[in-house]
């Protein structure tokens, strides 16, 4: 998505990401999926934030 998009905000990536994920994960923990998700592409230097909560924006590096 961040390819194509490289400017997406959270809630983008979520609602994406929601029907992808298994099934058996409530809402709340699909999206606890995503933030580590971003965490990690983060901490790899593959993408990086420019603010915080739902309406922070993910830049691809």
């Amino acid at each position: 998505m961040l390819e194509k998009y490289p400017n997406s905000s959270k809630q983008e990536v979520i609602s994406l990401l929601e029907d992808k994920l298994p099934n058996i994960l409530d809402k709340q923990q699909k999206m606890k999926k995503v933030d580590n998700l971003l965490q990690s592409l983060s901490r790899e230097g593959k993408i990086k934030s420019t603010g915080r909560g739902l309406g922070a924006k993910w830049i691809k590096q």
